[in-house]
């Protein structure tokens, strides 16, 4: 009777969730609108800014799940664009993949993805295309 109790009781306390452990919801994490910073050339190294390129632009994004949604892309003077967005890890979570269809200024297709509470990073390192940063605009 006592391993029962002590097994229940190691199996209830087992299977709690950390509170400090991250919830894992990536499209709910990018859910708001995000303004332009820059975005870095990987390969010239040549950095681009709404300054240097002559226009602002914001991305919004919208969960539709855990790991998608819908994003519209807003640049000053253009038509916006409408589209989805997938989010996959690549072998932990927080090392998370983007996949935007269509595609954006200085982000053609994929990009490592790492939002924080006021930054998101758009890295296309892998594609040697542009690591852009962008600051969440206040609702």
């Amino acid at each position: 009777m006592r391993f029962l109790v002590l097994g229940l009781l190691l199996l209830s306390f087992g299977c709690t969730r950390d509170p400090s452990a991250p919830s894992i919801a990536p499209a709910e994490r990018l859910a708001g609108t995000w303004r332009w910073v820059s975005s870095l050339d990987v390969k010239t190294q040549q950095l681009h800014t709404p300054m240097t390129e002559g226009f602002d632009a914001e991305l919004h994004f919208t969960a539709e799940s855990r790991r998608s949604g819908t994003f519209t892309y807003t640049r000053a003077g253009m038509k916006a664009v409408h589209g989805q967005f997938e989010i996959s890890f690549e072998d932990a979570p927080g090392n998370d993949f983007i996949v935007l269809e269509p595609a954006i200024d200085f982000l053609k297709r994929n990009a490592w993805v790492a939002a924080g509470r006021d930054s998101l990073h758009l890295g296309g390192v892998m594609e040697l295309g542009y690591n852009s940063r962008y600051a969440r605009v206040a609702q």
